[in-house]
């Protein structure tokens, strides 16, 4: 189903590229995403503009390498695939399910992947796309984070030559989101020189799943600090900090678990329904309880 002709995007990208503006297209399957990349071509976009190729899902051996030497960046949402493998499996051809959904091996023909979560409609939390990305096994409709809110299963990995290892994952959500919008020389890495945008983490999520259970850290981990430019703007240990998390009943937007949540549309209290104790204080400063008008 596309929105626009090849005559219109292209007219549209090239208005666009020459107006200065960084280009980023959405497209979901061979044909739309083929599209994109005549359209690109026919605008004469260069590789060094880095246009964005958003969620890149069902692919072709040509397109990939197409977006390789075009200077396409990726942009991924890892859970995607542990959404939407099911069905992918029932409906898609064989030869389809191949070039669907392959993060691993559009890094390995060069083009650089950028990790999201496309929430709403997926969870925001970077920690469950990163976990995603490694193992990519079925959600089942489970609610993530928490001790008892998560039970995983011992399901078989879609496509398991495509799943990440930890560092190749966490290059999504680092990197690779640095490098999509040209501020790899500031951004993305803990490093002399560069801005300390970093977080700390209650326990160690580098190591494999576990055998007895197949729980995984990177599902029950907490985060307890977020720095942002060499300044500690979440500390949920700290003393000026009153109220860390709200319900996910009271707030909307992404804090609500994606399209498999349970809790969407539950219990939600309106903005005019909001009270002070509702409200975050971080550090001093007041921050509305949610996003959208939430």
């Amino acid at each position: 189903m596309l929105i626009h002709t090849l005559e219109e995007l292209r007219e549209k990208i090239k208005s666009a590229h020459k107006a200065g503006f960084q280009l980023e297209v959405h497209a979901i399957g061979n044909r739309a995403l083929e599209t994109v990349l005549d359209a690109l071509e026919g605008a004469e976009v260069p590789s060094g503009a880095r246009p964005v190729i958003t969620h890149c899902q069902v692919m072709g051996e040509d397109l990939m390498e197409r977006m390789s030497w075009q200077g396409v960046v990726a942009s991924i949402q890892p859970s995607f695939v542990s959404t939407d493998c099911k069905w992918v499996q029932a409906r898609l051809p064989v030869e389809v399910q191949r070039v669907s959904y392959c993060w691993k091996s559009l890094g390995e023909r060069g083009v650089m992947c950028a990790g999201g979560s496309d929430a709403p409609v997926e969870d925001c939390r970077p920690l469950g796309g990163i976990y995603d990305a490694m193992h990519r096994v079925p959600h089942a409709g489970k609610p993530r984070g928490g001790k008892e809110g998560w039970r995983e299963e011992r399901e078989v990995a879609f496509l398991p030559e495509e799943c990440l290892s930890f560092s190749e994952a966490l290059r999504l959500y680092t990197i690779g989101g640095a490098y999509a919008c040209h501020a790899e020389r500031k951004l993305g890495r803990i490093a002399p020189g560069y801005q300390a945008d970093f977080v700390v983490i209650d326990r160690d999520v580098t190591g494999p799943r576990r055998e007895e259970d197949c729980r995984h850290a990177l599902l029950e981990a907490a985060v307890e600090q977020v720095w942002v430019g060499g300044v500690c703007r979440l500390d949920t240990k700290g003393e000026n900090e009153r109220k860390v998390f709200a319900s996910a009943a009271i707030l909307g937007g992404p804090f609500i678990p994606g399209k498999n949540g349970p809790l969407r549309g539950q219990g939600r209290k309106q903005p005019q329904q909001l009270e002070e104790e509702d409200m975050w204080v971080l550090q001093n400063k007041r921050l509305g309880a949610g996003c959208c008008g939430h």
